[in-house]
């Protein structure tokens, strides 16, 4: 771990019958942690290939997936990445001593609903809507 507290690590993961499982908040149009551009893992579902994994948690960072640089990105910039990756989906993540230590990672107890699921580029939705329009479940 770096003097900052922090450290990077490279995630391989495949996409299951329900994808990578987790979602992202983030990018330099919707800032999520501090004055950071960066995209953030917001929560991990019990049932996809990210919480079967273990590595990634909530509070990483994501810094690249599949060499695409995602460190100061719009958000849908970083979705359609997930979105036109393969298969197998390898990330660099910057691990910090927080996420390290949040266990378990928050997960839905419940099915999210249908507008957290998929990414629209429509305009932003009402104010109730706005978590899930940032929010992306990456299935």
């Amino acid at each position: 771990m770096s003097s900052s507290g922090t450290r990077v690590e490279e995630v391989v993961l495949e996409k299951g019958a329900v994808g990578l499982g987790f979602n992202i908040r983030g990018g330099k149009d919707n800032i999520f942690v501090g004055s950071d551009p960066g995209i953030f893992v917001a929560m991990v579902r019990p049932d996809g290939a990210a919480a079967k994994d273990g590595r990634l948690q909530a509070g990483d960072k994501i810094l690249e997936i599949d060499n695409h640089d995602l460190r100061e990105v719009l958000h849908h910039t970083a979705v359609d990445f997930f979105r036109d990756s393969g298969d197998v989906v390898r990330l660099l993540i910057e691990k910090s001593r927080a996420s390290e230590q949040r266990t378990p990672a928050p997960q839905f107890e419940e099915d999210p609903p249908p507008s957290a699921a998929t990414h629209s580029k429509d305009p932003m939705p009402d104010h109730e809507d706005v978590d899930y329009y940032y929010c992306c479940t990456l299935l």
